[in-house]
């Protein structure tokens, strides 16, 4: 069987997309991809890749643009598996004369629900519980998850690579605190590598210049290659990084990672399977997670969520509070925190919305029931803005309204699938959710 992956978005989603590429090993796999991330396609177990650009695809008349299709088209592919929401690349599908597609625009039933579904978080991504890893992998319906080891930091690391920068300045943390924090690791004996981009290079001299420590700290900021950054990442004791490709190049080697996430960074829906993580507390920073266009009205208070004193204390195991893992259920990988602590009733509808995704879109065997104690004040206040969730979700239904305006009165009631049920228009769906709710509580 032949199959062509379309994945023409960053090198994070690239490496996000291995749980996919993984269930179909046992054939022949083409990736189709933005040839500006040639390089790190090529550190990909695949058989063939597909360079291109962006610009030349979305010319509809180019030379190019036609060659592209006369290659693939020429392939016979017997399943195409389109990743990439473009209407550019919905557009190019029926040209390519597969088999069979499924994903964004495919016309598949089963993926274009479950992307709808998962689609419809970004309204309130507070709530969202789906890694994008298992997102893409779930437009496979035979994907099966894998279990999830557990991430073992090293107390006393002899080689720690640090990526300072992200993609956007509102996901990244510090730089004076990670000097703070490089300074204590090169003490316990340890040799720090900086590793960024050539435009990220001020961050590391600024770190350079606060640091009190002058040796050991070895700063590679735009001097490796994508395969010297690979080397340097898997020979690696620890990775510190925020959400970037870096930290997803720390997965697919399995280096213990501590993952820094804030901003529009949200670890429900990126976070890396090596990886703990902390990250703001909505109930503190209620801005969080924020979109990712958006300036900051608040200059990047955020970024005070944590210290470099506490990840010390975090990898010396005396302080757990507010720090989480990857771990995994029947539908895939979800956080779990290290300190148990009464969830607020975000993260407690977070589990129902995923409860509902596990039952009724992803057909998984619900062998783990939700961990809920029914007598908690947090419950009781869930169970009662439910009941009015369910009681506005019949209404609707019933009447086919599909203005949402007075649902925003609710404290706590984010119209998360309501669009969804009703766009998809089948009774079945809508009466198996309200089953599914009704027996949550």
């Amino acid at each position: 069987m032949k199959i062509l992956i379309i994945q023409l978005a960053k090198i994070g989603d690239i490496l996000q997309s291995r749980k996919l590429i993984s269930s179909y090993a046992s054939h022949e796999v083409h990736l189709l991809h933005n040839s500006i991330f040639t390089e790190f396609a090529e550190q990909m177990d695949l058989t063939r890749l597909i360079p291109v650009n962006l610009d030349q695809l979305q010319t509809d008349n180019s030379t190019e643009r036609a060659e592209i299709l006369s290659t693939l088209r020429a392939e016979k592919y017997d399943l195409v598996v389109n990743l990439n929401s473009h209407d550019f690349i919905s557009n190019i599908l029926p040209e390519l004369n597969a088999s069979a597609c499924i994903g964004f625009n495919s016309g598949d039933e089963y993926s274009e629900n479950w992307l709808r579904f998962i689609m419809s978080f970004l309204k309130s991504r507070k709530l969202s519980g789906f890694n994008l890893m298992d997102i893409y992998g779930w437009v496979n319906k035979d994907y099966h998850p894998v279990k999830l080891g557990e991430i073992k930091i090293p107390a006393s690391p002899e080689k720690v690579v640090i990526q300072l920068g992200t993609r956007n300045i509102k996901r990244q943390w510090s730089i004076a605190e990670y000097a703070v924090l490089t300074d204590w690791f090169v003490k316990q004996g340890a040799k720090v590598f900086l590793t960024g981009t050539a435009a990220e290079k001020e961050m590391s001299c600024e770190l350079l210049k606060t640091s009190s420590v002058k040796f050991n700290i070895i700063d590679m900021t735009g001097k490796t290659s994508v395969p010297a950054l690979f080397n340097l990442i898997e020979n690696s004791d620890l990775l510190i990084s925020g959400d970037t490709g870096t930290m997803h190049i720390g997965a697919f080697f399995e280096v213990p990672t501590i993952a820094l996430f804030l901003g529009p960074a949200f670890p429900h829906e990126t976070l890396s399977d090596s990886a703990v993580v902390t990250f703001p507390d909505s109930n503190i920073y209620d801005c969080y997670p924020c979109k990712e266009q958006d300036g900051c009205p608040f200059e990047l208070k955020c970024r005070a969520f944590t210290s470099a004193i506490k990840i010390i204390e975090f990898i010396q195991d005396t302080e757990t509070d507010n720090w989480y893992y990857s771990t995994s259920d029947s539908a895939g990988q979800l956080l779990k925190a290290y300190k148990q602590a009464e969830p607020d009733e975000t993260s407690l509808m977070r589990e129902v919305y995923r409860y509902i995704a596990k039952a009724e879109l992803l057909n998984c065997i619900i062998n783990d029931k939700l961990n809920i104690d029914k007598s908690t004040e947090n419950y009781r206040n869930l169970a009662f803005s439910t009941e009015r969730e369910l009681q506005i979700l019949k209404h609707l239904i019933v009447n086919k309204i599909k203005d949402f305006k007075f649902l925003n009165s609710l404290k706590y009631l984010k119209p998360l699938y309501l669009n969804y049920l009703l766009e998809k228009n089948s009774s079945d769906f809508v009466n198996n959710a309200i089953r599914i709710i009704e027996s949550v509580f």
